[in-house]
């Protein structure tokens, strides 16, 4: 998983996905800074590869 935004890009730790394909994660981005979280799946026997993004606005105190 990789994070982007303008003061940084950096790469979180692999998540491992719960049998109905569900994830979380926690992260606390030094700054107040809109974030885009970018996710990609490699694929598997059973899965085909994909990749999102999704916008989050991180305020202070949030």
């Amino acid at each position: 998983m990789r994070i982007d935004n303008r003061y940084l890009s950096r790469f979180l730790p692999d998540v491992t996905a719960a049998a109905d394909g569900s994830f979380a994660f926690t992260d606390a981005p030094p700054q107040a800074v809109k974030t885009i979280y970018r996710l990609t799946w490699a694929g598997d026997d059973g899965s085909l590869k994909v990749r999102a993004q999704h916008l989050v606005p991180v305020g202070e105190g949030r």
